[in-house]
């Protein structure tokens, strides 16, 4: 073996020790993935809702409006507290909205 300078050996032992760290930091980043990924699996199968399923849909029995889970009974319309009347656009106004597309997208 030849003989290495000190300037060397130290290049080599910080060029060593620098991989070293590289490897372990891949290693526990491989290793917190697994553990991230494992705990993802086993959250998503407890859930009785799949991931991309919403949950069935509630609907209020005094103004049919449609809610959240999570939402008070009175929330939508306070036990029919609060009628809303119902709004009719006129035809006119939407026949000259889809004029104006039209004539944007020329």
């Amino acid at each position: 073996m030849k003989n290495v300078k000190s300037n060397d050996y130290w290049y080599v032992t910080d060029w060593y020790t620098a991989n070293i760290n590289k490897l372990a930091q891949r290693e526990r980043c491989q290793q917190q993935q697994q553990a991230h990924h494992l705990l993802r699996r086993k959250l998503l199968s407890e859930t009785s809702v799949s991931p991309f399923q919403l949950a069935p849909l509630i609907i209020c029995v005094h103004c049919n409006a449609k809610k959240f889970t999570g939402e008070s009974d009175g929330f939508c319309c306070l036990n029919r507290k609060i009628v809303l009347a119902d709004v009719e656009v006129p035809t006119t106004v939407l026949i000259n909205l889809q004029f104006l597309l039209i004539i944007k997208k020329k």
